[in-house]
């Protein structure tokens, strides 16, 4: 199994899949949203759709989401920690919250 640079996969590897939201579904306990991925699955290049994604395990590009991303001054950018981003939100209890 690799990832799209061909990478090897392993158990426990964090990734990130590269996607636009299609569709908004919320309700009062829930918001969730429909994905297409932006890069083509292999061996047909199809684009994928991962549906019922929940919003709390999502986090912007750096195009359309700020503050989470900090440009650099080489022309990347940093992810940034929610506790920079976001100084007054609660921490984590371990429960996956940020």
């Amino acid at each position: 199994m690799h990832d799209a640079f061909g990478r090897e996969l392993k158990v426990g590897d964090r990734v990130i899949v590269a996607a636009t939201v299609t569709a908004l579904h919320g309700g009062e306990d829930h918001c969730n949203v429909t994905l297409q991925s932006a890069i083509g699955r292999r061996p047909d290049g199809a684009l994928e759709t991962l549906y019922a994604i929940n919003t709390g395990v999502l986090i912007c590009t750096p195009d359309h989401c700020q503050p989470f991303w900090e440009n650099l001054p080489a022309g990347g950018a940093r992810m940034l920690e929610p506790a920079e981003a976001y100084p007054d939100y609660p921490e984590s209890e371990g429960d996956g919250a940020p």
